[in-house]
């Protein structure tokens, strides 16, 4: 009945096509109270996750499986929950879905990577059939997907790693390191025998591509070569270039910066990977160096500033270098400023309330002020039609309370 229905779960990003796009939507359906879902539930091999479970509950989800499964074979929540850290405010957190991220097939979302680098499997539900999707198969272009026209995004999958030499990390790098989107992002997951030699890679990025893409040409190179070998990174750095070549003028900039952040994320992701296995290995692999510089997350601490009053009091002319107090800051820093809610009522006095249109982009045929003015406490109703013509489409301050003897006036005039 409604082949363009537009289905609606957190809303972050349909508020945002509607707000700053332009884009309408003559149908859509509500679909986040559904609580199938909203479910999820912890198998011996994965967990799976319902689709419009927001992220700020997939944080707890996340920290239960660490604890049930363990650190090693949780690797894929404990990223997830490093990712979503970063993701946006609270208030997104709290509203936003897997499920919308993953339709809206953004090529800069924290954890698209994260969901194509654990090979997790897509559940796509419509009322006839259910369809399993591989997230490498699931981004076909940009803002596309794989997803059926008659279907919803129901589950995610998410596997279980390995107690043993299988690692996964995400990077991510904005402009602003809290609550801001990603310049690039990347999932690196790579699994190793008994000798380090490389069983199978998954090499993930985003921001690098109209879609998450995967560093396919690294992963070929890096199969069933010693990971601990020197010459091993070096030559996937090499081919990481060949991956992703941008040239000037790519759509998104930074060319260079995002190349150089690629290859910051592969040469970080081993050199960690590198001091796990020495731990684990022992003797075994501490011929090989690790850039401890490389390894860990930076913290900024908050910051502080202090006013240095020598310093104002040695350049100090007439009015450059001069502390000028706000007019009214010792009243607000004191609690003696009035507001409006301050001022004590006053004898007769009215509230005015706006009255507004219930529809959207409608056009206003008539008011009937008649059932609003038998509600009790109700004096008058004022609109353009009681202020002068040359006034009548005039907008000035907001009034807040008018004075009965106010709307005499008005009604006089």
């Amino acid at each position: 009945m409604y082949p363009s229905l537009k289905i609606i779960g957190g809303s972050t990003e349909t508020q945002i096509e509607t707000k700053f796009q332009g884009k309408s939507y003559s149908a859509s359906a509500y679909v986040g109270d559904i609580a199938e879902l909203r479910q999820y539930s912890f198998h011996d091999d994965h967990v799976e996750i319902g689709g419009n479970v927001v992220l700020t509950d997939i944080e707890e989800i996340c920290k239960q499986a660490i604890e049930k499964y363990g650190e090693r074979r949780g690797q894929p929540f404990k990223t997830i929950l490093k990712q979503i850290r970063y993701f946006a405010g609270r208030q997104i957190r709290n509203v936003g879905t897997p499920a919308g991220n993953l339709a809206t097939a953004s090529p800069i979302s924290d954890l698209n990577p994260v969901f194509v680098a654990t090979n997790t499997t897509l559940v796509a539900k419509s009322v006839k059939k259910t369809t399993e999707i591989p997230m490498s198969e699931f981004f076909v272009a940009y803002r596309q997907t794989a997803l059926p026209t008659d279907s919803v995004i129901a589950a995610l999958r998410v596997p279980l790693m390995k107690e043993k030499n299988e690692y996964l990390r995400a990077y991510k790098m904005a402009k602003r390191k809290d609550d801001d989107i990603a310049i690039v992002n990347a999932a690196l997951r790579v699994s190793l025998d008994d000798e380090q030699n490389v069983q199978s890679v998954n090499l993930i990025y985003g921001g690098m591509a109209p879609t998450t893409i995967a560093a396919k040409k690294t992963a070929e190179y890096l199969k069933s070569k010693q990971w601990t070998n020197p010459e091993t990174l070096e030559g996937a750095m090499s081919t990481l270039e060949q991956d992703f070549d941008l040239r000037f003028g790519v759509p998104g900039g930074m060319a260079t910066y995002r190349r150089s952040l690629c290859l910051s994320f592969f040469y970080k992701f081993y050199h960690e990977t590198m001091l796990e296995l020495a731990q684990d290995e022992g003797e075994q692999v501490k011929t090989v160096e690790v850039d401890e510089q490389a390894v860990g997350e930076m913290e900024r601490a908050i910051s502080t500033g202090k006013r240095d009053h020598d310093a104002s009091l040695k350049y100090e002319k007439k009015v450059i270098g001069k502390s000028q107090p706000h007019v009214a800051a010792m009243l607000q820093c004191t609690g003696e400023a009035q507001y409006t809610d301050d001022i004590p009522v006053q004898k007769n006095e009215l509230y005015g309330c706006l009255v507004l249109s219930t529809k959207a982009h409608a056009k206003l045929l008539s008011v009937d002020p008649t059932p609003a003015m038998e509600l009790p406490g109700v004096v008058d109703f004022v609109s353009y039609k009681d202020l002068p013509d040359e006034k009548a489409n005039w907008w000035g301050a907001p009034c807040v309370c008018l004075s009965f003897e106010k709307i005499l006036q008005v009604r006089a005039n």
